[in-house]
């Protein structure tokens, strides 16, 4: 854990982290990108392998890859991370819910045409308008 506090964020895809450790790295100011939907069939479903990282800060991966693919527009938001970014690109990421909307902290940012999930931040700090 003490190691990671050395970084102001991590990105992670494609192979297990410790859930724990990430909770609590996050909760001490870290930062950590989750990509979804990078599994080779050999590791668990990202939903179940990040069900507690995830759930922890009220959101959740839906179980299978959500097949959308494409140069998408990214929905306005004021967060830092996506200042001056206006579309992103992606391929058969996970969808992700928000499993309380209430919270003022964890926020889905960017839907697909269905009106899955693309993209999610949560802001411990402060709530976001």
């Amino acid at each position: 854990m003490e190691t990671l506090l050395e970084y102001d964020g991590v990105f992670l895809a494609g192979m297990p982290a410790d859930n724990e450790v990430l909770i609590d790295y996050v909760n001490r100011g870290g930062n950590v990108y989750l990509a979804g939907g990078t599994r080779r069939s050999k590791y668990p479903r990202d939903a179940e392998t990040w069900a507690t990282f995830l759930s922890a800060f009220s959101l959740a991966y839906e179980y299978s890859p959500n097949r959308i693919e494409g140069t998408l527009p990214l929905e306005t938001t004021t967060h830092p991370i996506f200042n001056q970014v206006e579309q992103l690109y992606q391929r058969n990421g996970n969808s992700i819910r928000n499993l309380n909307p209430n919270n003022g902290h964890s926020f889905i940012i960017g839907r697909g045409e269905n009106g899955s999930g693309l993209y999610a931040v949560y802001n411990g700090g402060s709530i976001l308008p």
